[in-house]
């Protein structure tokens, strides 16, 4: 699909360029400086197109973009009731979407945290329930706060 895309886009471009400009013997003479550069810069531009980015280049993803990935991200919850101290293993969470606003996600789970507070079960577990290198970094803790769903008392019940 993005080769089409990329091939209908060169031959719009080819098609700008006179036909007297094409194929004459003065357009080596003439045109060629400025339109090289331009046929240059067009092939390139399609390259990314078609092939993608090169190696070391990161595409910037926009806000829309970014919100619904997060979305998409998975919420730790507790399998059963604990008590402030107890310590978190695998067995004892298990993950679901939707992640809410506070929530640790799958990215900030550890195993052998220590739990803060008392959870019960099918609760979400939040970034201050438990003991984290995460909840001691303000602006990780605040991007924690700031992603996923704003869920009231009345839609968990």
């Amino acid at each position: 699909m993005f080769a089409a895309s990329g091939f209908r886009q060169i031959s719009r471009f080819l098609s700008t360029i006179p036909l007297n400009l094409r194929y004459s013997s003065s357009f080596k003479q003439s045109a060629a400086p400025q339109c090289i550069e331009i046929i240059c810069f067009f092939f390139i531009r399609c390259s990314f197109i078609i092939c993608g980015a090169p190696a070391g280049y990161k595409r910037a993803a926009d806000k829309k973009e970014t919100d619904y990935l997060d979305a998409l991200v998975r919420g730790v919850y507790a399998k059963r009731d604990f008590k402030a101290g107890d310590v978190l293993h695998d067995e004892d969470v298990y993950l679901a979407i939707p992640l809410q606003k506070g929530q640790i996600s799958c990215r900030e789970l550890m195993r052998g945290e220590v739990l803060l507070k008392d959870i019960k079960k099918d609760e979400p577990i939040k970034i201050d329930d438990i003991d984290s290198p995460y909840a001691y970094n303000q602006s990780l803790k605040e991007k924690i706060y700031n992603r996923g769903l704003e869920v009231s008392n009345k839609e968990m019940a």
